[in-house]
């Protein structure tokens, strides 16, 4: 899965409108799945519960990855929720949910970083030493990772750039599609793959030596 260079783009902030998002076409929806959405679109509001429960800890993972605090990642997670209830009767039911929900958080995610800048730049007596409550010094992906070699990469990881630590979080630890990754951060698919690639290259750099793992696709 080693991608090409190319030109990238500038990765967008503005919001989303998530009825407006399309997945990849080659990879359809789970059957039990799209009869839990189904059921939701006909009125079964209690059944979205069931999607909540099995996506909010790679979602809140997500959030984590891009905002790295905790206290945002739960409450963009939160709203990642809120916003696909609201739209749910306006998804596909051809398409894969789990990309089109990615897609929600990591434009909200972006659009709350777009903020935050925003408003430290208003504010310029803060600027030097800069203060976001709830940061946490470590890598926050240390506690959702058990084993210790992955866990010292992904620690690297929540040190880059965030367009490179989403990408790798999106394609490596949940495996979405280069298009679909594509879609989720309103880039081309070679943007991706630039990303990617530099990402590769920087963890490589940054773990250099004697001891340091091979930071592979398979390790990723």
């Amino acid at each position: 899965m080693t991608p090409n260079s190319v030109t990238t783009d500038r990765l967008p902030g503005q919001a989303i409108d998530p009825g407006d998002v399309v997945s990849g076409d080659d990879e359809g929806p789970d059957p039990a799945e799209r009869g839990i959405i189904l059921a939701v679109q006909n009125g079964n509001h209690q059944a979205f519960g069931t999607l909540v429960s099995q996506y909010q800890a790679r979602i809140f993972g997500l959030c984590l990855v891009i905002l790295k605090t905790y206290a945002e990642a739960q409450e963009v997670a939160q709203d990642t929720f809120v916003r696909a209830f609201a739209y749910l009767d306006r998804f596909n039911l051809d398409q894969a949910f789990y990309p089109w929900l990615a897609t929600i958080a990591v434009r909200l995610a972006q659009s709350r970083l777009k903020k935050a800048a925003q408003d430290m730049h208003r504010d310029t007596a803060y600027l030097a030493e800069p203060s976001r409550q709830g940061v946490v010094p470590q890598s926050p992906l240390e506690g959702l990772i058990q084993d210790e070699a992955r866990r010292d990469i992904w620690s690297r990881v929540s040190g880059l750039s965030e367009g490179q630590r989403t990408v790798v979080f999106l394609f490596y630890r949940e495996e979405m599609r280069i298009a679909d990754v594509a879609m989720a951060l309103g880039v081309t698919e070679g943007t991706v793959k630039t990303l990617l690639h530099r990402a590769r290259k920087n963890l490589r750099e940054h773990m250099s030596g004697p001891t340091a793992p091979d930071v592979s696709d398979e390790e990723l």
